[in-house]
Order: structure tokens, then sequence, then C-alpha cells
């Protein structure tokens, strides 16, 4: 209806559908000398598009037109006196009348927070007014009351200023009222096309982390750079961390591209996994102590290319692809000491026990809807859904398909009832190769209570078989897990402090996880093999399929998380696993939000 750079705010129907009343700064704007006038009254004929200027007061604000019934005057909100008091005015005449006088006025949220509102047949006002600290809404339905009293002052000079009545004079008044002041005398400037350089925006602070045992020292630690163009439309990202070792060191090189509504990018990685053994014993035919670190790496030399496509505010869709390497490589360190503790030799020898590394293609499509409302730990409202598949070709062939779903309910302010169905698995001819490390269901945020292991339950089978655990229903090439929390803020809900979680982060949730983790052969080492070690296929199989006995874990249990203070959510578990009965309730600590 309108088009053209003044701004037109908070429009409203007359009750005959012919006219629109808004409030707009067209009739007191410069723009050539960006001079920003009043917000005003105006009216829209929206037969012909013609805007008149409804003249209320020429000083002030006057916002948040509201028709009367009969479509013949309009209320409005007006701070020319000082403070916002709701006024009256008749269209045709222009007669104003004052229907309020607060004391505190009549406010929104913001200064230009709609406050007012008329209700069509009865002509019943309503408004919002700040007093004793909260917002309150007010109602007027007398008619004489809504009449208003006829006003008459005018004013020749501006309210804000206080008394004397008399206005300030001097070279300061004049140059503050000259919106000339300032501008450039030159206003021919010189239009180019935009050359994004890139410039150093971030540097982190160095994490370095060290470590101290009756083994040794250890150390870690890691940096990382942005770069980006003045308008974001490029973004550059460098890492670098390593470990005790030059051999540990990972890094990524990643880039985005945000010009358009398709986001891509594409990012060159080396990345380290160690897994590391230790022992420490004396050779019976020297007496010297040998000291021992076994480390195994998975090495993985990834270059991809990705992108991501906004459906809407809420939904996107993802693609991408590339190419890896996977490597494997196996070091023993050795020290000999004799017995007074004096290193006698250092050696290091690499055997050749490693599987052939893999090289292969990829490529993941994905749909992801997310409504989520994140709280301070975890999200308290709203829900999501991702699905993605990607399949793998090179001298490997199989699919991993990713299905997740999360719902969040708040039925009674200010619980939150959080559930969560997912299933991660690797399909097709290569998906139980055992140079992949197999899927793992006992993390912290996936089903609590399996997650560390004793001798005492690792030998429990010789004494009471009842009490063994198989520690190999833990591991597979596919899962499911299901969780259900009920959650609140526990401060909030004690009233121990404002707002919703009171004077601190900190939520309190009862919780119930199960899962179940399985294999499509035998053959993959993390289980499947009777006490013999003869393949088992129902050992693997899950319980619903024909022949299968692997049945799922489940866990129930009680906990805490709290924020501190955005740098880490930190949670603490009182967790009793069912289906491990010799560990019973324990405590178990997480550094991840809820999910």
């Amino acid at each position: 209806m309108t088009r053209d750079p003044f701004a037109d705010l908070q429009p409203a129907w007359s009750p005959d559908g012919r006219t629109i009343a808004f409030v707009t700064e067209r009739f007191s704007t410069n723009l050539e000398w960006v001079d920003i006038g009043n917000y005003e009254l105006a009216l829209l004929d929206v037969e012909s598009g013609q805007v008149e200027r409804l003249l209320a007061f020429p000083t002030g604000k006057n916002i948040n037109p509201q028709w009367a019934p009969d479509s013949a005057s309009l209320y409005f909100l007006s701070d020319q006196n000082g403070k916002t008091d709701l006024y009256r005015i008749d269209v045709a005449s222009a007669q104003l009348a004052q229907v309020t006088n607060l004391y505190t006025g009549i406010a929104g949220i913001t200064e230009l927070s709609p406050s007012l509102s008329v209700a069509t047949d009865t002509g019943r006002v309503v408004f919002s007014g700040y007093k004793d600290g909260y917002y309150t809404v007010y109602s007027i339905d007398d008619e004489s009351t809504l009449r208003g009293q006829a006003f008459l002052a005018q004013f020749d000079r501006d309210p804000g200023i206080l008394p004397p009545r008399t206005e300030p004079e001097g070279s300061l008044l004049g140059l503050l009222k000259n919106p000339l002041f300032g501008l450039p005398k030159d206003t021919s400037f010189a239009i180019v096309p935009y050359k994004p350089k890139l410039g150093l925006d971030y540097v982190s602070p160095p994490n370095v982390a060290v470590g101290v045992d009756r083994y040794g020292t250890y150390g870690a630690g890691g940096v990382a750079a942005y770069w980006s163009d003045m308008l974001g439309y490029h973004t550059i990202v460098t890492t670098a961390f390593t470990g005790s070792r030059l051999i540990d060191t990972s890094g990524v090189v990643g880039y985005l591209n945000n010009k358009s509504r398709l986001n891509w990018g594409a990012a060159a990685q080396r990345i380290v996994y160690p897994y590391g053994y230790y022992s420490f014993m004396q050779d019976p035919m020297t007496g010297f102590y040998v000291e021992q670190e076994d480390i195994i790496r998975l090495i993985n030399y990834d270059i991809s290319l990705f992108g991501a496509y906004p459906l809407s505010q809420v939904s996107r869709f993802q693609l991408s692809g590339g190419f890896r390497i996977q490597d494997y490589h196996h070091m023993i360190y050795q020290y000999i000491y004799d017995v007074s503790g004096y290193l006698l030799d250092y050696q290091k020898f690499k055997p050749d026990d490693m599987p052939p590394s893999l090289s292969y293609g990829y490529l993941t499509a994905g749909y992801f809807h997310d409504t989520g409302i994140f709280g301070a730990t975890s999200p308290i409202m709203g829900g999501n859904i991702g699905v993605s598949v990607t399949p793998t070709v090179g001298n490997i062939n199989f699919t991993t398909l990713v299905a997740d779903f999360r719902k969040y309910f708040m039925p009674v302010r200010p619980f939150t009832l959080a559930f969560r169905a997912m299933h991660m698995g690797r399909y097709g001819k290569g998906s139980e190769d055992s140079r992949f490390y197999p899927l793992y269901i006992a993390y912290w945020d996936l089903v609590r209570g399996y997650e560390s292991y004793s001798q005492d339950e690792l030998f429990a089978y010789d004494e009471d078989p009842s009490q063994a655990f198989d520690f190999g229903r833990l591991y597979g090439s596919r899962m499911i897990v299901a969780n259900a929390e009920l959650r609140f803020p526990l401060l909030g809900l004690l009233g121990l402090g404002k707002g919703y979680y009171g004077a601190w982060p900190l939520e309190f949730y009862g919780f119930y996880d199960v899962g179940l983790a399985w294999a499509a052969s035998p053959g993959s080492w993390w289980g499947g093999y009777d006490d013999e070690g003869n393949p088992q296929p129902d050992l693997v199989k899950p319980w619903f399929l024909s022949g299968g006995t692997r049945k799922p874990i489940q866990s129930v249990g009680i906990g805490v998380r709290t924020n501190l203070f955005g740098y880490l959510i930190l949670g603490l578990n009182y967790v009793y696993p069912i289906d491990r009965p010799v560990r019973g309730w324990h405590l178990q600590l997480s550094i991840s939000p809820g999910f």
C-alpha cells in the first residue's frame, strides 16, 4: 500500500473498511539532510491510495492509532507533555480530547511497543501501564470518560526542556538545531563494486592442559583463528591441536560462504584418535623394570564440500560429500630402569600388525526440522527431527543411516517432559568391517550407568554367572536409543531468585534410558562369540529378530545440570543400571547439555 523510504508503522483498519490509520514520519523528515522528524498520524484511503496527514501534536510521538466503533474518531497515544497518555481525535475536525492523565503514563516494553486496543463492537478501551514493578492491563468502559476533556493547551516550546520557561540560547543550541551540522560538504560519493578482503577477526586463547601422575607427565594444547570479510560473506577457520607427541597433531582448515541463501563451504582436516595402553613390569631375567606405552592411532585425512539450504526459519536441507583416507598406526614406547629408578634405555618400535588403510568417498544428504527452545542447560519446549543417509563407496562399501526425533512438552510450568528416540546404523557389505570402531551406547548422553567397569564384574562369571554383565552388549554396528526426562529449574521452582531459573541456572531431572546395540553378523570383534571362541550369530542379533538373543539395557536415576557462565554445562547423575546388578546405584559426571 505504501512504497517509499519513510517508516510506516502500526496500521489499523477502520471498522467500515475504507481507511487505514497508521504512524509515519514522512511529513517532518528531511532525508537529504538526515533530519528525522516526529512520529505523526496519517490516513490512507484504501480505494485511491492517497495518504492524508492527521495533525495531532507537532511535538513528541503520536503512535498506536485505534479506531472508535463509529469510524469517526481515533484513539492514540502521545507523549507531547513529557509522559505518554491516551488521547482522542475527531477525524473530520481534528479536534483533540485527553482521555487519561496517569502519573506514570501508558507504557509498553519498548518506546514504540503497542500498548492500546479498542473493542470493535463495544468501544471498550484497554491499555498497559507500569506500576509497582509490573506491567498491568487497565480498561475503560464508561462513555463519558472515553469522550475525554477538550484539549486546549498549545506548546510553543519543547516540553522535554525543564524550567525556566525561556528557551536557552547560544551557539550550542544553534548547532543542535542545525540538521546540516556535521554532514560532509561533498555529497557526491564514489560508488565502486564491493570486493571482499579477508581480515583476522579472532584468535582463541591457547588452550593448554598438563597432567601428572605416577606414570609421568602429559601435555596437550590447541589454538584457533578466524578470518572473514567486512560483510561476513566469507569465513575461514583454522584450528590446530596436539598431544604429547608431534604425531598426535590434528588440524582443520575450513571455508564458509554465507553470501546467498545457500550456505556452502569446504574443509580439509587431519584428525588423530589415539588409543593407549600402559604396562609396568619387572624383567625376571635381569631384574630391570620395563615401562611400556602401547598406542594404536586411527588417523583420518579428509577433504569435503558441504552445503545447507534453509527451507524455512526452522527447517533445512543439507548435502555434503568428500574423500577420506583412514590410516592405522601402532607404536610401542619402551623405557627400561634399573632397581634404583635410573633410566637405562629408551626405544620405540612399530609392530607390523595394523590392517591396511581405507580410502573411500562418501555423500551425505539430510533433512532437519528444529523448533526447540533451548534453556540454560537443555531444551525446554518445541522439538526437532533429523534424518540423514550416507552411502560410502571405495575399497569398502556401506551406508550409514541416522534418524533422530526429539520432543519437549511443558504441561505445567516450569516442568518439561523431554523425549528422544534415535537410530544409527551401518548397512551393507562393509558395515561389519572391524577397521571401524563400533557404535557405543554407554556414553553419558545416551544410556547412562554403563560407562565404566571393574575387574570384579569382568570375573563375576566365575563365581556367580547370574551377576555377570556382558560388556559386548554395549557395542555394535547398529543401535537404537530412547530417553525420557522430567526436568525443571530447581531454584526457580523454590522461588530462590527471580526469573525462570532463579538465582542460578540449576536444572533438576529424573530420567529413564533404554538402548540396544547389535550387529548383522558375529564376525565383528565387539562380540558374538561363545566361551570357546566360536562365532554365535544369536549373541549379536537383537531379540526381536528371528534367532536373536541380545536384549536392551536400561537405567533410571536423577540428576542435576548447571551452566557454568556459558563456558561449560556440567551434570551429575545418580544412576541405577537395571541390567547391571553388581554396579548398583552410583554417581556419573557429564559435560554436555541435555538431549
